[in-house]
């Protein structure tokens, strides 16, 4: 929330990073783990979710990019609409068919994987340019079998008990920064513009109602991610 009241487009790079990074904590094997904790740890480097596709949206557990399996690597082909960090970050979260019929695997994937390409010019952002959400393209990728998080045909799993919570509570901490800096931003100028008898805005009425609104609002959003989850409701038996 910190990084979104100063910058909200690191502040969304952060989040989407801390969110890729949990599920590979979560779900990576030990190896991958290693490697991608000490690129992160020891040469600055971060993470990216490459799962959104234009035929899914928001659907990620439903991807159309294409997976051929080989005994000892996966081929992806296909691609990611909306990738946050595209071609900064060195390690994209990627969901595709899994093996298992009906089911997604969640891929780990090298920024250095032949192959992997972005559309950066497509990205017209307005207000977070910075965060460059741009499509992603795997022409026949080539992942090693290590870079699968958890088993074969886990990745809605995935989605809906890791990725979700943190991506949903991310995006509620990310926007709030930004509410808050958009109410500081209003008193300032407020405060500094002034009329010919050198009265400032600030000392009208209807605009200190307006800040006020602004204010109570955005303190609301900031207090609601910040509060606790409701403990799981008990339910009482008759003896």
């Amino acid at each position: 929330m910190a990084f979104a009241e100063a910058n909200p487009s690191a502040g969304l790079c952060y989040m989407m990073h801390n969110v890729a990074l949990m599920c590979v904590l979560t779900y990576g094997s030990d190896e991958l783990k290693q490697q991608i904790c000490s690129d992160v740890l020891n040469d600055g480097k971060f993470l990216a979710l490459a799962y959104s596709e234009l035929g899914s949206g928001t659907h990620f557990y439903n991807p159309q990019i294409h997976a051929e399996f080989a005994s000892e690597h996966v081929i992806l082909d296909g691609v990611k609409s909306m990738v946050t960090s595209a071609g900064q970050a060195s390690w994209y979260l990627v969901l595709a068919p899994s093996a298992e019929n009906g089911k997604v695997d969640n891929w780990a994937v090298p920024l250095s994987a032949a192959g992997l390409s972005f559309d950066n010019n497509t990205w017209q952002g307005m207000g977070m340019r910075p965060n460059i959400s741009c499509p992603m393209k795997l022409d026949n990728v080539q992942v090693s079998m290590l870079n699968r998080l958890g088993v074969a045909g886990s990745g809605a799993e995935q989605v809906f008990s890791v990725v979700a919570p943190f991506f949903v509570t991310g995006l509620a901490a990310v926007y709030s920064g930004v509410c808050l800096s958009l109410s500081h931003a209003a008193n300032e100028h407020a405060k500094s513009r002034k009329y010919p008898d050198a009265q400032p805005l600030s000392h009208i009425e209807t605009v200190q109602t307006h800040l006020a609104n602004i204010y109570t609002r955005a303190i609301a959003a900031k207090s609601l991610t910040w509060l606790p989850p409701t403990p799981p409701q008990m339910c009482c038996k008759r003896s």
